[in-house]
């Protein structure tokens, strides 16, 4: 069932220095994460999720790191574009990603900010293997909810015989 995730993690803390790994979900995700930062406002932090991560080798992944100077001032480290976290975010941060073997969308907070961006897996022969990952490399970041889901294959092509209309 599309609908169902496939993974599911709610209410974690993440340390520093905590990676926490979904094994084998595969390359073509859609996948969910809100943080709360509220506990850690006006501190410097890296955190975020890592896709493709390598079955074989798990220094070998793509980050999609969030960082968060002290002055509220927010960007995805791939980006130059920062996003602002505003008072009614109330220290949420919501993060979506759409993953399709190669390509990450990344949109923020519903989609304030979006940042899209590709990545080579060098272990193709293991793309729908692949684990992502949450991690942490700064103060504590709650994880109140990552939850990930496959997304369906667009294997379908038209048949030769199909009729199409002229203009």
């Amino acid at each position: 069932n599309p609908e169902t995730p496939v993974f599911e993690m709610n209410a974690t803390d993440l340390n520093n220095g905590d990676v926490k790994t979904i094994p084998g979900v595969g390359s073509q995700l859609d996948v969910f994460a809100r943080f709360n930062l509220s506990q850690i406002s006006g501190q410097q932090m890296k955190f975020g999720l890592r896709m493709f991560v390598n079955p074989d080798d798990s220094s070998d992944y793509h980050e999609i790191p969030i960082e968060i100077a002290t002055d509220g001032t927010a960007w995805i480290y791939h980006s130059n574009s920062t996003f602002t976290m505003y008072d009614e975010d109330e220290g949420i941060l919501d993060l979506r990603v759409l993953v399709d073997r190669s390509v990450t969308e990344t949109f923020i907070q519903g989609g304030r900010f979006s940042h899209s961006d590709w990545h080579c897996p060098p272990n193709y022969a293991k793309i729908d293997e692949m684990n992502i990952a949450v991690f942490n490399d700064g103060p504590t970041v709650h994880l109140e909810n990552l939850v990930v889901f496959n997304l369906e294959t667009a294997n379908d092509r038209p048949s030769g015989n199909s009729t199409r209309q002229r203009l």
